[in-house]
């Protein structure tokens, strides 16, 4: 076995390990890293398994924009290939990389699946991120209060919102710095529509955004999840946005675990988990 960096040649190989694996959104997201070297702050590295001449795994390592104080990993070996050790290989040439830079390690795994055993076994046990999708049809949403309303995604108050909501929605991993450029370049672009509630007049409590993928989903709440009154804000804003839907269509609502206000409300309006996903770190 060779582990040697990702040449442009080996984008089709690699581009076939990935595409005969799992059909999942948070491989998919991993899948999203592989690719040239990338210097500056923002560093990417890719590295390939090569056995007997073909490519069967790849790995990257990216110096991420919002949550720099860690690295994300990402491995993939084709299936054939998988429990010979090729994996771990990845990894130790991933971490020899980053050990001139220092920082710790972090990926996303799917919790109970060999994901996050592989995870476990490689020492990244620190769990940063427990989250999950919930999901309900539009028209079994109750008709909103009326506090929500739907504005234009070029709107001040929604990146400036939305920028709150996110720091007060990782806790654990906060971002060092963002911006309300940096949160319309990130995720406003993303999106379709959104939503402020301002339940008195003033600075909005909360917001959401609507994104259009495979399906709808939903990502938002307020920007004070553990204040009294955050889940009828969040309450809200589903609401608003599944109002905004045809009435039999799935909406899916994205739930860290430091989402209290989110989650309430999702429980309460019956909306039920249909993913789970954890982010986790060496340290």
């Amino acid at each position: 076995m060779w582990i040697r960096p990702w040449a442009v040649e080996d984008t089709a190989e690699v581009a076939a390990i990935t595409a005969s694996g799992e059909l999942d959104v948070l491989w998919a997201q991993g899948r999203a890293l592989f690719g040239p070297p990338r210097d500056g702050e923002h560093w990417r590295r890719t590295i390939v398994a090569e056995v007997d001449g073909m490519v069967v795994g790849a790995g990257a390592l990216l110096s991420p924009r919002f949550h720099p104080r860690r690295l994300w990993v990402y491995v993939e070996v084709s299936s054939a290939a998988r429990r010979r050790g090729i994996g771990a290989a990845l990894v130790a040439g991933l971490r020899d990389l980053a050990a001139a830079d220092g920082r710790p390690l972090r990926a996303k795994v799917r919790p109970r699946t060999p994901s996050a055993a592989f995870a476990v076994s490689l020492g990244l046990r620190r769990v940063l991120i427990d989250s999950e999708i919930r999901r309900l049809r539009a028209d079994r949403f109750p008709r909103p209060a009326g506090h929500a309303r739907v504005v234009a995604l070029d709107d001040p108050r929604v990146a400036e919102t939305y920028r709150e909501f996110y720091r007060a929605a990782h806790p654990s991993d906060p971002p060092d710095r963002l911006t309300t450029d940096m949160v319309r370049e990130s995720h406003l672009t993303a999106a379709t529509g959104a939503v402020l509630v301002s339940p008195e007049p003033g600075r909005p409590a909360g917001v959401a955004l609507l994104i259009k993928d495979e399906g709808w989903t939903f990502t938002g709440g307020s920007t004070r999840p553990s204040a009294a009154g955050a889940p009828e804000v969040a309450r809200e804003l589903l609401c608003t946005i599944a109002a905004a839907l045809p009435a039999d269509t799935p909406l899916d609502v994205e739930v860290d675990d430091s989402m209290v206000d989110v989650r309430a409300a999702c429980v309460d309006l019956g909306a039920t988990p249909v993913a789970h996903a954890r982010v986790v770190a060496e340290r």
